[in-house]
Parts: structure tokens; sequence; C-alpha cells
């Protein structure tokens, strides 16, 4: 458990990583979307709820809608500031690659964690369609707890 520490939460960042390289490319890829996807997020003006998700939308005066945007693009002003963490560590600190694992397995498996038992609601019944990040969030936990893991493998030299 010591160990697993020590590597989680090293002492010191430095740009030496001694797992596996595919960790780090395919790390890589996942932040480059990430990152659109918080772009998406925060420059769309309906944050990509309707266009995108295809969230339904409600009426009502004053429009409910803006409030839900609002909040679509906080949430891409988080996704952004997590994938630029993502780049720091990825090209200048990856010894804390375990950590970023963690990072992104935390973050996928917030939104159905919240939604099935802390507000104990189907929040499907609002789409008209299944958004593109609920892809992701079926297979990406997986993916993400597996290179946590295989982060603490050392390749031979």
């Amino acid at each position: 458990m010591n160990n697993v520490l020590k590597t989680l939460l090293p002492k010191k960042a430095e740009n030496r990583f001694e797992g596996y390289k595919i960790i780090i490319y395919t790390l890589l890829f996942f932040n480059i979307i990430f990152f659109s996807r918080s772009l998406i997020h925060i420059f769309f003006q309906d944050a990509g709820l309707l266009q995108i998700a295809g969230l339904s939308k409600i009426d009502g005066t004053p429009d409910p809608n803006q409030i839900i945007y609002f909040f679509g693009h906080l949430w891409g002003l988080n996704q952004l500031l997590i994938s630029i963490v993502g780049f720091i560590i990825i090209f200048r600190y990856n010894n804390l690659i375990p950590l970023l694992c963690l990072i992104y397995f935390f973050q996928l498996i917030g939104g159905p964690f919240i939604s099935n038992f802390i507000m104990e609601s189907d929040l499907s019944i609002y789409y008209s369609k299944t958004p593109p990040g609920l892809y992701l969030r079926r297979f990406g936990p997986i993916i993400f707890i597996m290179f946590f893991i295989f982060s603490f493998i050392k390749r031979k030299q």
C-alpha cells in the first residue's frame, strides 16, 4: 500500500514515467477528446446540450433553458481545466500518470453516481437521443482503472 501511495503521489513531480508508453499515447488520445468536448460545452450557445446531446427543450417564462446552458458552460470550463492539467501531466510531469488515470476514472463515474445514488433519478427521460458522452461512460471507467493498474507495471529497460 505504501508503494502505491508513493507512485500515486510522489514527493517530486518529474517527467519520468517508468510504465509502458502505450498508456501515455492512449491518455493523450483521450485527453484530446476531453479537450475538444470542453470547447464544445464552453462555446456552443446551448453548451452542446440540444444540438449534440439531444436534451429536450423546456418551455417556460423566463426561459429555463438559459440556466441549464449556463451550468453546461460551467461544466465545460471544468472539463477544460482538467484536460489542461492532463496535458501538463502527459508532457511535463508524467510520473503523475497514475493520478491522471484516477482523475479521469472519477470524472466518468461522477455523473452516473450523482444521478443514480444522490438524485435517485433517471435523467434519460430528458433526452431525445443518447448523448455521445454516455458511450464513453459505459467503457471509459474500465479503461482508466486498467490504465491505473497497468501504470504501476514498470517496463523492462
